[in-house]
């Protein structure tokens, strides 16, 4: 079967696709360039791309036209038959058009983007009204502080599979191709000691995304493949969507009483916002696994499933990275809601707060209550996670 052909962005060639029936000893693959199909091995005007051993993937690139309509026919030799593999289209163009990602460019354009939005609402206050964002590192004479600077540190191509072809008689065929490895610095650069912090803070902000620890105790229980390790992992990913959304909740709530985006400019907000505080601790609490909460129970049937697959090691390195979480979550925690503002931050005047709309504070409460209900009567999911384990195991014994 002739799967799939489309040109190449940079050149004269065209890539072939071919899923091989059952018990091919051999492959031909022909091209007509006046837009009419081969019409088989005997066809005088056809251009024999290969022929040889069935595979999965060719590359035509010799003497290939520009701007016509390519078509190829796939043959099959079965025994001592020839059967059809179908007739595909393309039409190659030298366009020269590279059409990949550059992460240097998204990285700028991330930053470039998401300072501005600083900028605009006041919380950085560059003098000449913008931080611009390069990729080469600044000459201090001719280059107005504060700025930014994006560095590509390495790059590796590593070779993986990146795709699948979904054959209908022969299920999924892997295929492989070049994944590049890339690592880069982004530099704040400022004479003042206060803006230098301050733009760090906006920088990591807006390059920072949601750690993927909790996710890792969802990858351990599956990898265990025991029926406790794996309800464990299902249990710990409802439980980390609950409490993520409930935390995620909190944070949106602060800034929409305070107008504050960053903790230096926060400052006692447990007397003005009670509730919130509530669900912001208690998702901080469920996220680091204490108990009553629900985050205790999937992660000690996490550590219970670890302890019989006898790897006292991932069970010590789940425990640490329980209590760094506490740690982190729990210092930001304080330092909103409890500790006093720091006088020196950039947007640190005086500001007003009070608990947000009953609809907003609804969706909190809730989840804050799912989280406790969930630790302390986690039989109510059983019977779904108990479903959905058995089938997993069911799947992964190929019964």
């Amino acid at each position: 079967m002739l799967s799939m052909a489309y040109a190449l962005p940079a050149g004269n060639a065209v890539r072939l696709v071919l899923s091989p029936p059952t018990g091919a000893d051999e492959l031909a693959l022909l091209r007509r360039d006046d837009g009419a199909a081969p019409a088989g091995l005997n066809d005088a005007a056809a251009v024999p791309v290969y022929r040889g051993d069935p595979v999965r993937s060719v590359l035509d690139w010799l003497a290939v036209p520009a701007g016509v309509e390519l078509r190829y026919r796939a043959l099959w030799r079965v025994g001592s038959s020839w059967l059809d593999g179908g007739v595909r289209s393309v039409r190659a163009d030298a366009r020269f058009l590279d059409r990949s990602v550059e992460p240097l460019l998204v990285m700028r354009d991330r930053l470039d983007l998401g300072l501005r939005g600083y900028v605009e609402r006041g919380e950085l206050r560059p003098s000449s009204g913008e931080i611009p964002v390069l990729i080469a590192s600044p000459l201090i004479e001719e280059t107005p502080m504060p700025v930014v600077t994006v560095h590509l540190e390495s790059e590796v191509q590593d070779v993986a599979p990146v795709g699948g072809l979904l054959a209908p008689d022969r299920g999924a065929d892997s295929f492989t191709g070049h994944v590049s490895r890339v690592v880069m610095k982004a530099i704040g650069w400022s004479l003042n000691v206060d803006e230098r912090l301050a733009l760090r803070r906006a920088m990591t902000a807006v390059l920072a995304y949601s750690s993927v620890a909790q996710i890792a105790y969802v990858v351990e229980g599956l990898g265990i493949g025991s029926y406790l390790g794996i309800y464990g992992g299902l249990f710990h990913l409802v439980n980390h969507t609950v409490v993520k959304g409930l935390l995620f909740l909190s944070v949106g709530a602060i800034i929409y009483s305070a107008g504050k985006r960053s903790i230096a400019e926060l400052s006692k907000m447990k007397l003005m916002m009670p509730i919130t505080a509530f669900a912001f601790f208690t998702g901080i609490f469920a996220l680091a696994g204490m108990p009553p909460l629900n985050g205790f129970v999937s992660k000690f049937t996490l550590f219970l499933a670890v302890g019989q697959a006898h790897l006292l090691w991932a069970a010590i390195i789940g425990i640490i990275t329980s209590l760094f979480t506490l740690v982190c979550f729990f210092q930001a925690g304080y330092r909103i809601f409890w500790a006093e503002k720091d006088i020196h931050a950039v947007g640190a005047e005086a500001y007003t707060a009070t608990e947000v709309p009953a609809g907003m504070l609804l969706g909190m409460v809730f989840l804050a209550l799912t989280a406790i209900a969930l630790g302390i009567f986690p039989g109510i999911i059983h019977p779904l996670l108990d479903n959905a384990t058995k089938c997993i195991l069911r799947i992964l014994i190929g019964g």
